[in-house]
Formats: structure tokens, C-alpha cells, sequence
């Protein structure tokens, strides 16, 4: 459990499922500029929906995880702003975004799951919030993050992908101020506040895997969930991050045992369960 700034309250990151209904919170409005949200061949009527959320917008603190609220959670303030996603670093917004949207398609290819750019009107709906930085909006410093949601059964849930970053250490972390200076492992801040953005191949790869944990998937570990290649996109081993290429594996990995668990085996088939938790497109 991690503390908040002095002015938010509590952040418990413990529960796995939490309650709906907040009140929601504002939204900055989505993208015109993204790709087209027209339904796949094969999906049938009652396919999941995915709302990928690159316009920004408030996400309300409160005991749920609510996409159709705006609430979580997670996030660090009654009302916290999250900032529309920054395609400057990598290029022309509407050719960048279309990229992100068309790999998260490819990666869940052949399930039964729509993915949107614009905010669906009525019904349930996943959301991904893409934008900012974490340590803004959820007080600690990731790329990614959802709550594990055993068997996929909150339609509604929300899940955060912040693409970038900064050398400040979270708040509560404790760190060697001669030791050198590692982004991946260390909280050690720079003499002046650098900033970055994540590589662009992996922000697609980052929602793919936040998703997972919204329909059941926990970390994969070990040789099975890196070879052969293309990785495990649970995976979070150095061996499968340096791979350039991404799937959900169909064979049984071994798990991450330190992450929790939905069940005792040990052991999981990424695509297997996505295909029960979500279905398999006609």
C-alpha cells in the first residue's frame, strides 16, 4: 500500500473488485482526429467495447472502478485531471493514434471486442485512460495501471496508460542520492527534472496488457512466456521486454506469484482465457 500527498486521501491498491455508481466526472472530450471505430467483421452483438480515450479528462476518486462514472480508485484526487494524450513526440496525431489504435486491434485479434475512439452513448464499456504521467495521477511512477479483475466480470472497469515521465521519486520512496540514476528500478532524481516519453512501440503493448489484467490476466514469467518469440504481452521479464515483438500466448506459462493469483494452478494460457473471459469473434 503506497500513501498519498498530504492533501489526497488514502490510495488502497489491494482491492480487486470495487464498487460502481460515483458520481462521474468531466470529460475534455474525445479525439476527431482518430481511427475509424466502425464494428470488425465477426464480432457478434454482444462483444465487449473497449473505449480508448486519448482526449483526456476528470476521473472522480471514490470506492469503484467505473468507467461510465468516470471513477476510480486509483487515481490521487477527488477530481484528477488527466491530460489529453502528447503525439508530438512521435509525429502527426491523427497518423499516431490511428498506429496505437490499429495495434491494440492486432494484438486482440479474433475476439469477440470492439475498440472505440469515441465515448459510447449507453451500455458497458471498458476505458483506457492514455495520457500524462503517472506520478500525477496516481502518485506512483508506471507506465500502466488496472486493478486484477478475476474472470473479466466488471464491464465498466478503467485502466490508465501513461506514456510520460519525469526523474522526480514518487513520494514515498527512499533512495541513494550517489547512486546512479536507473528509470527503470531506481527513484534517485537528477540534479534538474528530466523528462521523457515512452518509446512509441510501447504504448500499444502497454494497453494490451492493462486490458488483460481488466479480463483476468495476472504477469507471466520464465522461458515459456519469452520463447519463441514473439513475448508474452503479460510478461514484465527483462527477457521479454527486450523482444520487439508481442502476443497472447496460447500454451501455459508459469505466473508471477508475488502479483496474486485468480486461481492456485501457477500456471496460465494468455489467449486461453482471454477467449473465455472475452469470446471468440464469429
Amino acid at each position: 500500500m503506497r500513501t498519498r500527498p498530504a492533501l489526497a486521501p488514502l490510495l488502497s491498491l489491494l482491492a480487486a473488485s470495487l464498487l460502481a455508481g460515483c458520481a462521474p466526472g468531466g470529460d475534455a472530450g474525445e479525439v476527431d482526429d482518430a481511427a475509424e471505430d466502425g464494428k470488425a467483421d465477426g464480432l457478434t452483438a454482444n462483444a465487449k467495447v473497449v473505449y480508448l480515450n486519448f482526449g483526456g479528462g476528470t476521473i472522480a476518486h471514490g470506492d469503484c472502478n467505473d468507467a461510465t462514472a468516470s471513477c476510480s480508485s486509483m487515481v490521487l484526487y477527488d477530481q484528477t485531471p488527466i491530460p489529453a494524450f502528447d503525439a508530438s513526440p512521435y509525429g502527426a496525431r491523427s497518423t499516431i493514434v490511428n498506429k496505437i489504435v490499429a495495434d491494440v486491434r492486432r494484438y486482440y485479434a479474433g475476439l469477440d471486442v470492439r475498440f472505440t475512439t469515441t465515448r459510447p452513448a449507453s451500455g458497458d464499456y471498458r476505458m483506457v485512460m492514455i495520457g500524462g504521467k503517472s506520478l500525477d495521477s496516481l502518485g506512483v511512477w508506471v507506465l500502466g495501471r488496472s486493478y486484477l479483475d478475476c474472470g473479466g466480470g466488471n464491464g465498466r472497469a478503467i485502466a490508465f496508460v501513461a506514456p510520460k515521465h519525469d526523474s522526480r521519486p514518487t513520494p514515498d520512496a527512499s533512495f541513494d542520492l550517489l547512486a546512479p540514476y536507473d528509470p527503470l528500478s531506481g527513484f534517485r532524481p537528477a540534479p534538474e527534472i528530466q523528462e521523457w516519453d515512452e518509446p512509441l512501440t510501447e504504448i500499444p503493448r502497454a494497453i494490451a496488457h492493462e486490458l488483460g489484467h481488466t479480463f483476468g490476466l495476472i504477469h507471466t514469467v520464465g522461458f515459456s512466456a519469452s520463447n519463441p518469440s514473439p513475448a508474452d504481452i503479460m510478461c514484465e521479464e527483462a527477457a521479454c521486454r527486450s523482444e520487439s515483438a508481442f502476443s497472447f500466448h496460447d500454451r501455459e506459462m508459469g505466473v508471477d506469484a508475488g502479483q496474486g493469483h485468480c486461481d492456485d494452478s501457477g500456471v496460465q494460457s494468455s489467449l486461453g482465457l482471454l477467449q473465455i473471459a472475452i469470446g471468440v469473434a464469429k
